[in-house]
């Protein structure tokens, strides 16, 4: 960004004025996953995962969706609605 100023002082004006900034989330949010319709990892080693969607949490795979596209419209019919922090971000990738 080229600005009078000079380049970096229109980045960081830039930053100031459209930066959102978020802080940690302390309240449980493992329930609310599974009331989007999450099943929970249980250290069944009988149980096979290959082939499922996962959910992450923190870079931590927590569970597992039954029908992940309604999951996705669950979890982002919540947080639209301010049920969900607006913090939390979740994408969903199709790959055939």
């Amino acid at each position: 960004m080229s600005t009078p100023d000079g380049e970096n002082c229109g980045l960081v004006k830039n930053l100031a004025a459209t930066g959102l900034v978020s802080s940690k989330v302390v309240e449980p949010f493992l329930d609310k996953l599974a009331r989007c319709g999450m099943e929970e990892l249980v250290d069944d080693t009988g149980t096979s995962l290959s082939g499922k969607d996962k959910i992450l949490l923190d870079g931590e795979w927590v569970g597992t969706p039954a029908d992940a596209v309604s999951f996705v419209e669950e979890f982002r019919r919540k947080r639209r609605r301010k049920q969900l922090p607006h913090e939390v971000a979740n994408t969903y990738t199709y790959l055939p």
